[in-house]
């Protein structure tokens, strides 16, 4: 064995053994283990003032009850006002759970606008950290808001919307 650190790589011939990565059980908490990205070019619009799809969503499979989830949401956008001021929201969703508080999600963003016609463009970007307990498949979904239905929040047309999950070793 002593002479095995001096073996030339050339010197190696031969089929290996195929490695199963059922091995693999003891990653150190903290390891990132999946990632799913899903980014979408689809244009959308929301005068809810409840949370609503944006459409923008990804899904995972934890493989251990002691996984968490980093959610990521990043987004170009555009807001059009008539004349009004107004606060827009976002939140990630698992499933049906708001992942964010139950008004203000995990972001957001005041506009301030005193008279006429405005638009605006600007990112959007959230992240949280979930610790889902599940070895199910999981449903993520980016959502939004406004307080003020004259006020217009759309995707970027020429932009990208992304969701990126990753699953943490617990």
């Amino acid at each position: 064995d002593s002479h095995m650190a001096a073996m030339a790589a050339s010197k190696l011939t031969g089929a290996l053994p195929a490695i199963s990565g059922a091995s693999l059980t003891t990653m150190p908490t903290g390891s990132v283990l999946q990632v799913v990205s899903v980014t979408a070019n689809r244009a959308a619009a929301t005068t809810s003032t409840s949370f609503a799809s944006t459409g923008v969503t990804a899904n995972i499979t934890p493989s251990s009850t002691s996984s968490k989830i980093l959610a990521t949401y990043h987004s170009g956008l555009l807001y059009q006002d008539y004349g009004v001021s107004w606060y827009g929201h976002f939140t990630i969703f698992r499933g049906s759970t708001n992942l964010g508080n139950s008004t203000g999600g995990l972001t957001g963003m005041y506009i301030h606008t005193q008279s006429g016609i405005d638009d605006l463009g600007f990112n959007a970007s959230c992240q949280v950290l979930d610790s889902p307990s599940s070895t199910s498949a999981l449903t993520y979904t980016v959502q939004w808001r406004t307080n003020n239905t004259s006020a217009r929040m759309v995707h970027d047309l020429d932009g990208q919307s992304t969701i990126t999950l990753m699953e943490i070793a617990g």
